[in-house]
């Protein structure tokens, strides 16, 4: 009975340790179905970190993973099977110009990126570059400096960059990719002045396009006018009216306010009327 016993154990520990075998040789479940996208980003041959790697469903454009450049400007995305688009975005304020893979400024042109199930997609990395500028100073009509002015360049590839000029009304938009972009001037609320786009267009399809071309600095400056004011003071909601009675009499005609727009116009109904 005894060595029945000790047979039965010894079955059951070597069940035990056959299970924990197979169980640590088996994938995981996270795993299973999956394959993965890695690269370095580099400037001048120098390890980038921090850069935000993005892919993008190949077909769709949308959004699926990320993830950021370590120290040795390597990374990996885990990604379900398919095909896919791979963007790099250095950090904010850094000088270097974000791009996707293959040497492209815009996702419609990025090259396309096939994974495989339990392969590595290797190799997929990006040489980034410094990009040009836009620099320059805004003032207003007498020279004065304009501190606080926030300062946008949009291009249609690259998106919207923005720097605020400082105290001597100076400004610089930095990693900017080769092509044109509008560049708008925003002062702020407490400023009473007139926003604009380059070079003196007062709405988006007026402005002067500005040319950037790789590494090169456009300088862009600007006059801002001073705007108008409205002013008044707002007492109630009930206007009175004079107008002419009959016999020639006058009368007031009260009338209160029932709507008032977005637009600050506002309708009027009308009152009870009184003889004077």
């Amino acid at each position: 009975m005894k060595a029945w016993r000790e047979g039965r154990s010894r079955w059951a520990l070597a069940a035990l340790l056959g299970c924990f075998v197979l169980c640590a040789d088996a994938p995981s479940a996270d795993a299973a179905g999956t394959g993965t996208i890695t690269g370095i980003a580099k400037h001048a041959s120098t390890p980038v970190e921090k850069v935000e790697v993005e892919v993008f469903d190949a077909t769709t454009e949308k959004f699926v993973s990320s993830a950021t450049t370590s120290a040795t400007g390597e990374y990996m995305v885990t990604v379900a099977p398919g095909s896919y688009k791979v963007g790099f975005f250095p950090a904010s304020g850094s000088k270097l110009v974000s791009q996707y893979y293959d040497k492209q400024f815009s996702l419609p042109t990025a090259d396309v990126v096939p994974v495989v199930e339990g392969k590595a997609t290797e190799n997929i990395g990006a040489e980034l570059g410094e990009g040009g500028k836009i620099s320059g100073t805004v003032t207003d009509i007498h020279g004065n400096p304009l501190p606080g002015i926030e300062v946008t360049a949009s291009s249609e590839a690259s998106g919207v960059v923005s720097a605020t000029t400082e105290a001597a009304g100076k400004y610089t938009l930095a990693g900017l990719a080769q092509g044109s972009y509008t560049v708008s001037f925003y002062p702020a609320v407490e400023l009473n002045f007139v926003p604009q786009y380059y070079n003196g267009a007062s709405s988006f399809l007026d402005a002067t396009p500005v040319l950037i071309k790789e590494e090169k600095t456009a300088e862009v400056n600007t006059e801002l006018q001073v705007g108008g004011e409205i002013s008044g003071r707002v007492t109630d909601a009930v206007l009175k009216t004079r107008r002419p009675g009959r016999h020639g009499r006058r009368r007031t005609v009260t009338r209160r306010v029932t709507e008032v727009l977005a637009t600050g116009s506002f309708s009027l109904a009308p009152g009870r009327g009184r003889s004077s």
